[in-house]
């Protein structure tokens, strides 16, 4: 049974409520409450130094220039500030909502990509596993360029394939649209460089290749003219950037370097197929159709395939060439997370389809029935875990809801509804993790209140170093207070001996005796919680002009 899809008025509200779960999931517990981290700091800094120096063109960090990421982040962070309060400080919703506009994007660009190559099930559903996914979640919740980098790639692929799809329907195409593709990967180039625009590129016209219509690469991609407006698009900034900061190239080529040249050792890392297993955490809970993903190509129906190949290729070529990197990290396959969903949704799609009638159909049911039992376990895991889980009706609406959609499943008839009802499952766990918390670790909690303590603890007019190779950018943010960075000792306790006393702040490993610079004597004042077993931050009193001698 092939139930039809939704259509007329039903299909425009599907649109709608999509969108609106987009933007609402990226919103929760989005604000102040969930404190920056990292290389989220990394970005609200820069755009705030940026904003002191009035100057858009050039990123700054305490002084010097940081170029290895391009500039939208900052410059919509900044937007958003002249925008509120005008205040020069970038807040979390600042920072984030680029992250929240583009991964709503991301989803919605998804289900246009869906209905291009595919139909309105597989649009439908692979954006809900895309929504309802723990990368998602996850980097709408950061003030990192991931989301926006995504949304600008899936946009240059719509274009690629709206002249694909002209084409093989014998209808005439301009250059038009695959310049608007190249558009769209240039503004990807802005907000994060190249290297996964320029991948998608090569995977999409090997896939081209692949199903039999090399001859449709240059009309589709528009390779010579598409490059030059991506150069247009951003090289200026680059040139600009160049003119400005000396050595700047010197920077972007050991950013490049670092992540592709390997030394002998590390050769026998290319083995390991990182690429291929890993981007699954951002797929959860939806790991159980992680394999059918990659069986796509030899599960779909054969007037399926080509769409398949053409999204299938460029995910491979990435994967093969990122694989040479050797900074390995899952998210760098988040430009690929659209239309990797889609490719979910036809592969689980397809299978269902084979099972539906058959004496395997019960073991599809039970699959996905126990695929619901597993999200309400978790829900009554975190029951336990989490104090906001613990009080009703929280936990106990997930529960009642997870009830019901095994009932539901059990009686679908369609693989289709079957799958879409199990997206919106996991949804409600999506948001029941969003507002009690749980989606996050706690120490980006543990770290900003012990910066904030610090600051309450240290008198302003008093000096505050801490002892590291660089600057605790997390600390220097929360605490919003001059921290004077310490790198060697007898400047450190010439420090003591001039300011009569200094308040320093270390990191120590757990597991080792705290072991002070040699020369100063300190009294410990307070510490990071030390329940997990990351390392102990902690804010130590260095005083009297005789610190040395005491010490001694």
């Amino acid at each position: 049974m092939n139930p039809s899809p939704p259509t007329g008025a039903s299909w425009k509200l599907t649109w709608l409520l999509i969108a609106a779960a987009a933007v609402l999931i990226g919103a929760i517990n989005n604000g102040e409450e969930l404190p920056m981290e990292g290389h989220e700091i990394l970005v609200a800094r820069t755009a705030e130094e940026m904003l002191q120096r009035n100057d858009w063109i050039t990123p700054y960090i305490d002084g010097r220039p940081r170029l290895q990421k391009p500039p939208v982040s900052y410059w919509l962070a900044m937007i958003a500030d002249r925008m509120g309060d005008g205040d020069g400080r970038i807040g979390a919703w600042e920072a984030r909502w680029p992250s929240i506009v583009g991964g709503a994007a991301m989803v919605i660009l998804t289900m246009v990509l869906g209905v291009i190559l595919f139909d309105r099930w597989v649009a439908l559903i692979g954006a809900l596993l895309v929504l309802s996914s723990r990368g998602y979640i996850n980097y709408t919740h950061r003030a990192r360029p991931e989301m926006l980098y995504a949304a600008f790639c899936v946009a240059g692929v719509i274009f690629f394939a709206s002249a694909a799809r002209r084409i093989l329907r014998r209808q005439s195409v301009g250059p038009a649209l695959p310049w608007y593709g190249w558009l769209m990967m240039g503004l990807a180039v802005l907000t994060k460089g190249p290297l996964l625009p320029l991948m998608i590129a090569v995977g999409w016209g090997l896939g081209l290749w692949r199903i039999g219509r090399g001859r449709m690469v240059l009309k589709t991609l528009r390779p010579l003219s598409g490059m030059l407006i991506l150069l247009a698009v951003a090289l200026w900034w680059f040139a600009l950037v160049w003119w400005r900061v000396k050595n700047s190239e010197a920077v972007w080529q050991d950013d490049l370097g670092a992540k592709f040249v390997m030394r002998p050792g590390e050769l026998l890392r290319l083995l390991e197929p990182f690429y291929l297993y890993r981007p699954a955490e951002l797929f959860l809970p939806w790991v159980v159709m992680y394999p059918l993903l990659i069986a796509a190509p030899w599960l779909v129906r054969k007037r399926q395939r080509s769409s398949v190949a053409l999204l299938w290729w460029p995910m491979v070529v990435t994967m093969l060439l990122l694989s040479l990197a050797i900074g390995r990290r899952s998210y760098y396959m988040l430009p690929l997370m659209g239309p990797m969903g889609l490719l979910m949704a036809a592969g689980t799609l397809a299978v269902g389809r084979a099972l539906i009638g058959t004496r395997h159909e019960r073991t599809w049911r039970i699959v996905w029935i126990m695929h619901a039992v597993v999200l309400a376990a978790v829900i009554i895991a975190m029951r336990f875990a989490a104090p906001a889980m613990q009080a009703p009706p929280l936990w106990t609406i997930c529960l009642v809801v997870a009830v019901a959609i095994a009932v539901i499943v059990y009686r679908q008839r369609g693989p289709q509804q079957l799958l879409a009802v199990t997206a919106v499952s996991a949804m409600v766990f999506s948001f029941a993790m969003l507002f009690n918390g749980t989606a996050w670790g706690r120490s980006r909690y543990d770290q900003a209140n012990f910066a904030r303590t610090v600051a309450a603890t240290v008198p302003r007019d008093q000096m505050l170093a801490v002892w590291s190779k660089q600057p605790w950018y997390t600390e220097l943010y929360h605490a919003r207070r001059p921290i004077e960075l310490r790198q060697d000792v007898e400047q450190l306790v010439a420090d003591v001996q001039r300011e009569g006393q200094v308040w320093l702040l270390m990191k120590v490993d757990r597991r080792r005796q705290l072991k002070l610079p040699a020369g100063i004597a300190v009294k410990l004042i307070l510490r990071e919680s030390d329940e997990d077993d990351s390392p102990l931050l902690v804010l130590l009193s260095a005083s009297g002009p005789d610190a040395k001698q005491r010490l001694e």
